[in-house]
């Protein structure tokens, strides 16, 4: 803890260094964090939040962005949500190994449009340090870009930052990562509002049985659900298993299997906000 809390006094410096700061906020714990960080050390004169909105993000995740927002920063900051539409980009429609550069560009050089808009703003972006020992392709459009990235400068970890926002009360603290709904179609598979649907539509019925921070990957007709470890075996109870392979089945989706690789947070006990 005592690591943690020296890496958020240098966060707190970081961000007091770049005076007024725009947040690209999506919900997650990570921009939620940031955004917390901000308005409490620069005051909320001083802080903007921007989210990107598409027919990538699912409903729920949406809604859990917007209530995660409202309880904390209703009526200190405003959320101005951007509009995009990612399937009439040819690049990211073909969902080969750059889409996520290609999305992510296009989505920061929409966000920095609108930043330009205020007076000497600088765009942040919620990456921390662990992300920077991982292959994600969007790093290098938020470097090409010059976004700022004050977790990762501070060299605040995944789980260190879980601890400091449980500290404050952030009430996604706990909550598994999530991504849009483009990840969850094979490589190399056009990516279409119709697989996206289906993959909704399947993460939905998931959550109603009660599966918090599922996810269903697609390759053609078969399925691959992702849970947290915990929910194993009240996945393969029969009339759960079967009740959920005559929904997946109705989806289009005759090939179900299980990954039995836990989703990271496997032994957090979750909080449910939406």
């Amino acid at each position: 803890m005592r690591a943690s809390k020296e890496k958020n006094v240098q966060l707190q410096e970081i961000l007091l260094g770049l005076k007024r700061v725009a947040v690209a906020y999506s919900g997650g714990i990570d921009s939620t964090f940031l955004l917390y960080s901000a308005v409490q050390t620069l005051g909320g004169e001083n802080v903007k939040a921007y989210t990107c909105v598409s027919e990538v993000n699912a409903e729920h995740s949406l809604v859990g962005m917007r209530n995660v927002f409202a309880k904390h920063f209703a009526g200190r900051i405003d959320l101005h949500e951007v509009r995009l539409h990612p399937l009439m980009w040819k690049e990211f429609a073909v969902n080969d190994g750059n889409r996520c550069y290609f999305c992510k560009r296009r989505m920061y050089l929409a966000l920095l449009d609108e930043v330009r808009k205020e007076n000497y703003f600088v765009l942040v972006d919620g990456t921390n340090r662990d992300d920077l020992k991982k292959n994600r392709p969007g790093l290098r459009a938020i470097r090409e870009l010059n976004v700022q990235t004050p977790l990762a400068e501070a060299g605040l970890t995944k789980e260190e930052i879980r601890l400091l926002a449980r500290s404050n009360d952030l009430v996604n603290s706990d909550l598994p990562s999530n991504s849009c709904l483009a990840t969850r179609i094979a490589q190399g598979v056009n990516i279409t509002q119709s697989r996206m649907a289906v993959i909704e539509k399947a993460e939905k019925y998931l959550h109603q049985l009660g599966f918090n921070g599922c996810r269903v990957k697609i390759d053609g007709d078969t399925a691959r659900i992702e849970l947290n470890r915990n929910d194993f075996v009240s996945l393969v109870k029969d009339d759960v298993r079967i009740s959920v392979l005559r929904k997946f089945y109705d989806l289009g989706l005759p090939k179900v299997s299980l990954d039995l690789t836990a989703r990271s947070l496997s032994e957090v006990k979750l909080q449910k906000i939406w």
